[in-house]
């Protein structure tokens, strides 16, 4: 009797929709980490004044860790104080802080008149 050479086992070959849905759960999988990764590193990598907190006003960490949760952060200095009180009046509804905070935040993001720079 010969002897019958027996060929290692391998797994088969994903059937073509089981092989798109791996290949998309990766693809979903490598999309959200990118985004988690660039998410954690833009504001401390930024290297921008306003990210510097050891001599910031104390409205600068409600400024931080609030605004731009809905829209793209504004930075001090490049809105007039009249625009500011203008939206974040609007903010008001949704946004809920003491006077003295919505006082400070505007103070702390308009640009400073020309004397004063």
């Amino acid at each position: 009797m010969k002897a019958r050479m027996v060929r290692p086992c391998s797994p088969l070959p994903l059937p073509l929709p089981n092989r798109l849905l791996v290949a998309l759960v990766a693809l979903v999988a490598l999309v959200a980490l990118v985004a988690f990764v660039a998410a954690c590193g833009g504001e401390a990598a930024s290297g921008h004044p306003a990210d510097v907190a050891s001599n910031q006003p104390p409205i600068a960490s409600v400024w931080r860790s609030r605004c731009g949760a809905c829209h793209v952060r504004v930075e001090p200095g490049t809105r007039t104080r009249e625009h500011l009180e203008d939206a974040l009046g609007r903010h008001r509804k949704r946004v809920r802080l003491r006077e003295e905070q919505w006082k400070d935040l505007v103070g702390f993001l308009a640009t400073r008149p020309a004397a004063a720079q």
